[in-house]
């Protein structure tokens, strides 16, 4: 009954994104765009995405909507087969200079903390402590030849600290980019939030990645720049975590990814100590890709986890 229904899911799922796709309107300045995919994953560990919180099947779908040149109106949302439609992100987005050199975003969002970027199937352990999603959030983006500058301020209707600051600095070229994001308060964000700290905390992520040839180099490391205090965790806690990764382009859209996280202090959040992966990406039909990850994680009691992870992927 299970695999009948799940059969169902995906049918409807990929019906209707070729309705969806096939309407899209043809004005430059006035038209609506959809894209998205359905993924179908397997996890031997049964961990959980960081953003889609499910083991099972689900379709995420990005829509935008472009009214004129200035405009535009951008949702993210995604369905599973065990949960109802949740809305990720919803902004509106005001292009008040040309190929984006200054934009003002207002809406539900993810903070500039962190990139989080990777070819894995797994999340990186940057992304497990430091990603942050806010349901108010005013953000200022202005692009400089390869170089970016964002601030945003923001409130959520939960949480101990409720109002937060971002500031983003990053560069972007053919070759290489990154940056450096800090907040005045990462209490609230990822699984430092199970923390319940007293106090604001600021936090710093670094970025970047560097193209060589067919090989591509990423590090990413997030810190909590002060120490966490707490009433029911150890006082003191000042945890962090590291990302690194490269791949290889295999051509034909296909790629080779090896992955090394570590995490440090941060056993009382419950984060892994660390893992480490490799995954192979390569298309499976037209629109259809597929993907599949061996990784080992340790946990703080150095006890290790052996995982395959597999995961097709329909876009449209």
């Amino acid at each position: 009954m299970k695999k009948q229904c799940l059969s169902v899911f995906i049918a409807m799922i990929f019906t209707e994104g070729v309705v969806i796709r096939s309407a899209l309107a043809a004005d430059a300045f006035s038209f609506f765009e959809t894209e998205g995919s359905v993924v179908i994953p397997y996890n031997l560990s049964q961990r959980e995405s960081v953003r889609f919180e499910t083991n099972n099947p689900y379709v995420m779908m990005d829509m935008s909507w472009l009214p004129n040149e200035i405009l535009e109106l951008n949702a993210v949302s995604w369905l599973s087969t065990d949960q109802t439609l949740v809305v990720d992100e919803a902004m509106v987005v005001v292009h008040l200079l040309q190929d984006d050199r200054l934009d003002f975003l207002v809406g539900r969002q993810y903070l500039p903390l962190g990139s989080y970027d990777t070819e894995m199937i797994s999340d990186p352990l940057t992304e497990v402590l430091g990603s942050a999603r806010r349901d108010h959030v005013f953000m200022t983006e202005a692009r400089f030849r390869t170089f970016l500058f964002a601030v945003s301020l923001s409130r959520s209707d939960s949480g101990t600290h409720r109002n937060t600051y971002t500031i983003r600095l990053g560069f972007d070229n053919d070759q290489v980019w990154g940056g450096v994001d800090y907040t005045d308060d990462i209490t609230e964000s990822g699984e430092i939030v199970s923390s319940n700290s007293i106090y604001k905390v600021p936090g710093l992520a670094v970025y970047g990645a560097m193209e060589l040839g067919r090989l591509q180099l990423m590090v990413e490391h997030i810190s909590v720049l002060g120490t966490i205090e707490s009433d029911t965790l150890d006082s003191g806690l000042q945890p962090s975590a590291t990302h690194l990764e490269a791949n290889i382009d295999l051509d034909n859209e296909r790629v080779f990814a090896v992955s090394w996280n570590d995490t440090q202090a941060a056993e009382a959040l419950g984060l892994t100590k660390s893992y480490f992966g490799v995954t192979y990406r390569q298309p499976l039909l037209r629109d259809f890709f597929g993907a599949i990850e061996l990784a080992r994680f340790i946990n703080s009691n150095k006890k290790q986890e052996d995982t395959i992870n597999i995961q097709v992927r329909y876009e449209f």
